[in-house]
């Protein structure tokens, strides 16, 4: 089953921008080091995102890689792959697709 963000849906390319705006405002907090520890509430502040929407962010960039979770609150950091992706692709894209493997809806 092809994952729903793939669809073209104009919804999908929302939830594609909201983990780049994520992974992004991450970024600018940790002052760009993956050793740095950011909050969910200082991320969600900065976006005002709702709490539901933040959170299926940061669950799907841990999944994928692009953070690490290291507990409650949520305490999140990069990983060298989400640096890399912010610094190298962000040029090309301003969003973060779905392989396919991972769609929190079929969870539900």
């Amino acid at each position: 089953m092809n994952d729903a963000l793939d669809t073209g849906r104009s919804s999908d390319w929302g939830e594609e921008q909201l983990r780049y705006t994520i992974l992004q405002a991450v970024y600018d907090r940790a002052g760009r080091c993956c050793e740095n520890i950011v909050t969910g509430a200082e991320v969600g502040g900065a976006l005002n995102v709702r709490t539901e929407d933040l959170f299926r962010g940061i669950h799907f960039l841990e999944h994928n890689g692009y953070l690490n979770y290291l507990g409650s609150g949520p305490r999140i950091c990069m990983t060298e792959k989400g640096l890399r992706y912010v610094e190298e692709q962000a040029a090309r894209r301003r969003s973060i697709r779905s392989d396919g493997a991972f769609d929190l809806r079929r969870r539900r």
